[in-house]
C-alpha cells in the first residue's frame, strides 16, 4: 500500500453474503415474513454502487 486510499467503487461479496442472515437474526426482517422453508429473498441496497443486490 502506498497511498492512504479508500476505493469505495466495489462491492463487497462476502458482507453482501452475509447481510441477510445478520438482518433476520438481529430482528430487522420480520419472522413471519420468513417462509417455513426457511428461504426468504433479501433486497440489499448499495449505495456505493448504486444498484440493489437480492440475496
Amino acid at each position: 500500500i502506498d497511498k492512504a486510499f479508500v476505493d469505495w467503487s466495489g462491492n463487497c461479496g462476502n458482507l453482501s453474503a452475509a447481510v441477510g442472515s445478520f438482518a433476520i437474526s438481529s430482528g430487522l426482517v420480520d419472522p413471519a415474513r420468513i417462509p417455513r422453508n426457511g428461504i426468504a429473498t433479501v433486497r440489499i441496497w448499495q449505495a456505493n454502487i448504486g444498484k440493489t443486490i437480492i440475496a
